[in-house]
């Protein structure tokens, strides 16, 4: 599919430029609509029967062959006579494109041959304009076209983007974008002014992206990451005077899916807090986010069963990199899973950050797979103090709805180590003074649960007042009672750095673990970008409630935005609201309108449209007979087949339709491998067909005539299975009995 849709973009784009340019100079009242659908339908039937395997290509030239048929001995003579004087550019229009199809799909199969035409077409148009010469606005919007998909592909085949060097892909990934560009421009009138050179500012803006690629690559020699320069990434985080401010561009953020107002993008958690600064000692576990992730998700499935949702989503954000040279994956809170283009991103972890393997910058992009919490529902405070017992059981179904390539398996008993490990690294003892732990002890002896003490700390940190140039600590102020006293006390002003490590040293010793994270708060556009500056640059604590997870809070003043959606009952509720009929309601009659005497227009002559009806008819009669007479043609071949040609047949035909389930076997992969990994999925009884094809594969076993009736069931079993997956396994299962049965 991905090389058909890479040929539709180059193909038709290139066959388009001479016919709509013969077809206007020689028929200049000619619309340019329809000499476009006639061309664009004939380069694709053309690239459609390249592409398409034999069974199709019968089918589609008998098709083709019925049409012209029926269309010279079925419509009458002087109907044709007067359609092909009526449309005398049809012949331009259909030879043309078919003509530039089938030598362009031969040429540009050498990959010197696209930049070579963009060239030639460049400096076509180029000459074009500087003569002054007419040319149809459709022919340069096409010829943009191709020179920038040109341009695209060669800039992809020569960069190595954590691995992924498929151009085709990435040209198909990236042709919405381009095909929005060419409709603008053909949608637009041109205007009599001069060139605005468009091209020319797109090119100068790729110029001016990979200075700043080169630029970011040139500072971060001599250094490990340049992220490591900016506010928050270096090794620790210390409580300054709070007056750094930097307006430049690190990253740029679109919400794909979800519908938060905000993020917070984690670039690094701390766990030690010593001589007023933040330290990262902790290391780590490769599995520690998913833990998290897996917890949060098993607790609302815990707390509220199918209604889980109530509490926790799914989100996407894309993060393009701007101006660093770094190997941050920068995060939202409860991620678990990066990607590129469609395939997930190789990272380690270091204390819980994500770094990936390869440094990024300008213009790199990656997904980020994350959990929403539904923090400021009213309901999810009792979610937060449920403090529901375990379940292994529900704890293994949480897992097994949770299903991700590469995720591992995570047991019942190496969430109780992570517990464990995370009251170990987060729950430090904290010296406080007698002054405040007594206004402590006082500030939550109503307070019953952890969740409950929390909140209560946050509202009381955003009493006061937020100042990012509070100026540096007193002097006599070296030590972490002294610092809380400062700040409860006496100051009661700072910026987020204070705020956090408060809100953490205090959580701590009350008991809760908690850790010190920085990174970047951002409002978010739903389907919008937003760009961040080191402006944005923030701290924030994160505390752990055993049995629900890591939750983070905002104790910064001014700093907290509400971010919900309506629960279940939310919803039952207003639903119910809407039902009521107003018992007020007056009705009022319908007022009688005055008769209006509607003008009498002629009536064009109908179009007949028995003669399309019936080439129509006649054409899918075709169809059906042809594909009856190979189906039978195929059934014939298969009960002649010996029992090794039977079990091929059945083989492949298993294999697609472990395909429509999202099931292929890489080429590294053994079958081995691939049916337990199936498995997970597809019940093992409809696999067994899989290890009788790895013992005559490698142990040379004759196939029998019970190895051809077990495959023969492993096929219906499967079929089964992908009925059980709703309307679209059912919706793919009918290209399968079309063209593989």
């Amino acid at each position: 599919m991905i090389a058909f849709v890479y040929d539709i973009i180059y193909l038709i784009s290139l066959s388009l430029i001479p016919t709509l340019w013969a077809v206007s100079h020689a028929y200049e009242d000619v619309r340019t609509l329809p000499v476009f659908l006639v061309s664009f339908t004939v380069s694709a039937i053309i690239l459609i029967f390249i592409h398409i395997k034999n069974t199709g290509k019968v089918i589609l030239g008998g098709v083709l062959i019925t049409i012209a048929a029926a269309s010279a001995f079925l419509i009458p003579e002087d109907i044709k006579a007067s359609f092909i004087e009526g449309h005398p550019w049809l012949a331009t229009a259909i030879l043309i494109p078919a003509i530039v199809t089938v030598i362009g799909k031969v040429l540009c199969s050498f990959r010197f041959v696209r930049p070579v035409i963009s060239g030639i077409l460049a400096a076509a148009l180029a000459y074009v304009m500087y003569r002054g010469i007419d040319i149809p606005k459709a022919v340069v919007s096409f010829v943009f076209f191709f020179v920038l998909c040109t341009f695209a592909d060669e800039i992809q085949i020569g960069w190595k983007k954590l691995g992924k060097a498929d151009s085709k892909k990435h040209l198909v990934f990236i042709s919405p974008f381009l095909v929005l560009f060419l409709v603008l421009m053909l949608i637009f009138p041109a205007k009599e002014e001069p060139y605005d050179w468009a091209l020319a500012k797109k090119i100068a803006q790729t110029a001016y992206d990979n200075y700043y690629r080169i630029k970011e690559y040139l500072l971060s020699l001599g250094q490990s990451d340049s992220a490591d320069s900016f506010l928050g990434f270096s090794e620790y985080a210390s409580i300054g005077d709070g007056s750094g401010e930097n307006d430049k561009k690190v990253l740029e953020v679109t919400q794909i899916t979800g519908n938060s107002s905000y993020a917070y993008l984690a670039g690094k958690t701390f766990d030690t807090f010593e001589d007023l600064e933040w330290k990262k000692t902790y290391e780590g576990s490769d599995t520690d986010s998913l833990t998290d992730c897996l917890e949060t998700l098993y607790a609302a499935r815990l707390y509220s069963g199918e209604l889980y949702t109530d509490y926790i989503r799914h989100g996407q954000l894309d993060i393009h990199i701007l101006n660093m040279y770094t190997t941050h994956l920068f995060t939202p809170h409860k991620y678990y899973n990066f990607m590129y283009m469609g395939d997930d991103i190789p990272y380690v972890s270091n204390g819980g950050d994500p770094l990936s393997e390869e440094r990024m910058t300008y213009g790199d992009v990656y997904s980020a797979e994350y959990f929403r919490l539904n923090t400021d529902s009213p309901e999810f405070e009792g979610f937060l103090e449920s403090g529901l017992p375990d379940d292994e059981n529900e704890w293994l179904r949480t897992q097994n709805s949770f299903y991700l390539k590469n995720i591992p398996y995570i047991s019942f008993e190496e969430l109780e180590m992570y517990r464990e490990r995370m009251n170990e690294v987060y729950l430090s003892d904290t010296d406080i003074s007698p002054e405040l732990k007594e206004y402590l002890d006082e500030f939550f002896e109503d307070c019953t649960t952890d969740a409950e003490k929390l909140k209560k700390l946050e509202k009381l940190f955003n009493s006061m007042r937020y100042n990012i140039r509070v100026g540096a600590l007193p002097d006599d102020i070296d030590t972490t009672p002294e610092f809380l006293d400062y700040l409860i006390f006496e100051k009661q002003e700072g910026y987020c750095v204070y705020y956090a490590s408060a809100f953490v040293l205090i959580s701590r010793y009350i008991g809760i673990p908690s850790r010190f994270v920085q990174g970047y708060r951002i409002e978010l556009h739903n389907r919008g970008s937003e760009v961040i500056t080191e402006n944005s640059a923030h701290a924030w604590p994160e505390c752990y409630i055993e049995g629900i997870g890591w939750i983070a809070y905002e104790p910064t003043p001014g700093f907290r935005m509400s971010n919900r959606w309506k629960t279940s009952a939310e919803l039952a509720e207003e639903k119910e609201h809407a039902s009521i009929v107003n018992e007020d309601y007056v009705y009022e009659p319908e007022v009688e309108l005055p008769d209006i005497e509607l003008e009498e227009h002629e009536e064009a002559d109908p179009i007949d449209w028995r003669y399309p009806a019936l080439i129509a008819a006649v054409s899918l009669s075709a169809a059906l007979l042809l594909l009856i007479m190979i189906k039978l043609i195929g059934r014939i071949r298969y009960a002649l087949s010996s029992d090794e040609k039977k079990y091929d047949i059945y083989f492949a035909r298993n294999m697609k339709l472990l395909k429509i389930t999202g099931l292929s076997k890489p080429d590294g992969e053994t079958f081995e491998e691939f049916r337990k990994r199936a498995e997970k999925e597809i019940p093992r009884k409809h696999l067994a067909f899989i290890e009788t094809y790895e013992a005559c594969a490698y142990r040379g076993d004759d196939i029998t005539g019970k190895d051809v009736a077990v495959i023969h069931d492993n096929n219906s079993g499967i079929i089964d299975h992908i009925k059980k997956t709703g309307l679209r396994g059912r919706i793919s299962l009918m290209g399968y009995y079309l063209f593989m049965t």
